[in-house]
């Protein structure tokens, strides 16, 4: 029997903050994120006390047993390093350590949370990434038992072993691709959207995203999981709560 993918939540479109809901740290916002009665989050590379690069063994145990703790599962970490560092000279060396470093991150969290954690790490390449960057990224992932989820919406990337494609709909819908068709042999999945502004919460005035077709075609992929992302959208708690809800009525079983 199909099912639908579980949602998580993703830190990175919530904007730490001590007056915000989920306020400042990882531990705060995964504990947010237990309290909308979610069992998945995709943790943020780009905060402070995520940055793999400066997490140490003890540091790594403690992000692990506290998401055992909260009694949520992996499905990821962002890392959402603008696309045209990877190919830039002065910046492509930092991004491709700072991406073979979370995926040891990646690898090693989920491992520490176990359940059906993720050691996934998502990204945007750019479309004018070597061949030969493409394969170091892929080898690298296959040696450490990490996937890449590459998020870039080009209807004709493909996925090589670990390195997987990932379905943005609200990258898709800016782009001209239709998110549905993307789906089809992709690795990760999103839950977003976009109007003719740009991302907007899931179903809001204008939101271009077919959620039926789309909630069809990822119930068909087998995928354990689709990540609702704030990203870009200025009220995070209203976009998760919009993304919750939405997925929520377009998956009910009938009668």
């Amino acid at each position: 029997m199909l099912h639908a993918p579980e949602v998580a939540i993703s830190l990175n479109g919530l904007t730490p903050g001590a007056e915000r809901p989920w306020k400042s740290t990882t531990a705060e916002g995964c504990a947010w994120v237990r309290d909308r009665r979610v069992r998945g989050v995709a943790l943020d590379a780009g905060r402070p006390d995520l940055r793999a690069r400066d997490l140490g063994r003890s540091a790594r145990r403690d992000i692990g047993a506290m998401l055992r703790r909260t009694e949520l599962e992996l499905t990821g970490i962002d890392l959402w390093i603008p696309a045209e560092h990877f190919v830039e000279p002065d910046k492509s060396q930092r991004a491709m350590e700072t991406l073979f470093q979370t995926l040891g991150l990646a690898m090693e969290l989920a491992r520490l949370a176990g359940g059906r954690s993720r050691p996934l790490v998502s990204v945007n390449l750019p479309r004018s990434l070597p061949e030969s960057e493409r394969a170091a990224i892929a080898a690298y992932a296959d040696r450490h038992g990490s996937i890449v989820a590459d998020h870039t919406p080009e209807e004709e990337n493909e996925p090589r072993g670990p390195l997987v494609v990932g379905v943005d709909p609200a990258s898709c819908l800016i782009a001209g691709v239709k998110p549905e068709a993307r789906v089809h042999g992709a690795g990760a999945l999103r839950l977003t959207d976009a109007n003719s502004m740009g991302r907007c919460p899931v179903g809001a005035e204008g939101a271009r995203l077919d959620l039926g077709a789309y909630a069809a075609a990822c119930v068909v992929s087998g995928q354990r999981w689709i990540i609702a992302d704030a990203r870009g959208v200025p009220d995070g708690a209203r976009a998760v709560s919009a993304a919750l809800a939405a997925w929520g009525a377009a998956t009910v079983l009938p009668g």
